[in-house]
């Protein structure tokens, strides 16, 4: 008792001890057996047997297969509203799904991904509104956080991609951590196109500041802002951004917790907290006028144990399409985490 007294005082998660006098819950027990685990359980079982079952055919005659590791699926569900600058209010329903597997029975004969993460995305990029299609390929090192991928998107008409990679991590001190990041990329659907990026973090006590700039080139962009500088009745008539865009983004926040996430650091808003609040700056434009700015307010929390949260974010949008006349939105939902390993730290 003593020891956990300690414990406490010092933050220090403490391991719970139920009835039976362990620290693992029996299968009967009626706080970790509801129909909300239950359902939660049959979901993640339903869809980790997909990915398992899809692995163990990969395993070579005769050799015994390695064991497929947990797999990782968020489901959210979302409403926005939108006040734009005209007042004239609207309602948003968004859905959006994630999914990370590893897999290295196929990964002995080639290096296989599977995810709906976007790699030509800015960070500050809202993960709802974005390019969620799914990608399936492969990936291979060379040097030191050096790598290169090449795969497609899963759709009627499949796309494809490939993308080089530099991305290290480096630590200055205790609290500071610095993350840049260069990348080409071509897609059929965007063409060729290329980011840069750095990230600056300082994580003290739950307390975080993360700072952000970033530059991005597309040619699919560079075409878009072409036709739009020769339309007489475009905002952008007569100025042609050629395809570049700068981003920065500032976010302060408390967060007591984290989504386990090996990228985090990079990421620059609610998708990599699990509990906390954080109000983020975020502004765009090309190389002559700034196009964008945001700010946002966002609180996250558990609403049921770590498979359940809740999220609010209100924020003021600025647009160069309205002359900077300031715009309203209220983004709220839930998420369901489904993974296999522990979803929080």
């Amino acid at each position: 008792m003593a020891d956990t007294a300690l414990q406490m005082e010092k933050n220090i998660p403490v391991e719970p001890v139920f009835a039976n006098g362990t620290t693992e819950c029996s299968p009967d027990c009626p706080i970790c057996n509801t129909w909300l685990d239950r359902f939660h359980r049959w979901l993640y079982g339903s869809c980790h047997a997909v990915v398992e079952h899809f692995d163990q055919n990969f395993v070579p005659e005769g050799k015994e297969g390695y064991p497929t590791p947990p797999s990782r699926f968020r489901l959210g569900i979302f409403n926005q509203v939108e006040l734009d600058a005209e007042r004239d209010v609207e309602w948003a329903p968004l859905a959006d799904f994630d999914v990370r597997v590893d897999l290295p029975n196929v990964s002995r004969r080639f290096s296989l991904f599977l995810s709906t993460e976007d790699p030509t995305a800015l960070p500050g990029d809202d993960p709802i509104e974005g390019d969620k299609d799914l990608r399936v390929g492969a990936n291979r090192g060379f040097l030191r956080h050096l790598d290169f991928s090449v795969g497609a998107k899963v759709r009627k008409d499949p796309e494809l991609f490939s993308y080089l990679q530099w991305a290290p991590a480096w630590r200055k001190d205790r609290n500071w951590k610095l993350y840049p990041k260069l990348k080409g990329f071509w897609e059929s659907d965007e063409e060729f196109g290329g980011i840069s990026s750095i990230a600056i973090g300082r994580w003290r006590k739950n307390h975080h500041f993360r700072q952000t700039f970033s530059l991005k080139w597309s040619e699919y962009q560079a075409e878009k802002d072409e036709s739009r500088a020769e339309d007489p009745e475009d905002v952008q008539f007569g100025d042609d951004a050629q395809g570049y865009r700068w981003r920065s983004n500032s976010l302060f926040g408390y967060f007591p917790e984290l989504m386990e996430s090996e990228d985090y650091g990079r990421r620059v808003g609610e998708g990599d907290v699990a509990k906390g609040l954080g109000l983020r700056f975020f502004v765009q434009g090309s190389f002559d006028e700034i196009l964008e700015g945001r700010v946002t307010l966002f609180g996250k929390h558990p609403i049921y144990k770590k498979k359940l949260y809740a999220l609010v974010a209100p924020e003021v949008v600025f647009h160069d399409d309205d002359d900077f006349e300031a715009s309203y939105n209220v983004k709220f939902g839930i998420e369901l985490y489904m993974w296999g390993d522990d979803p929080a730290r």
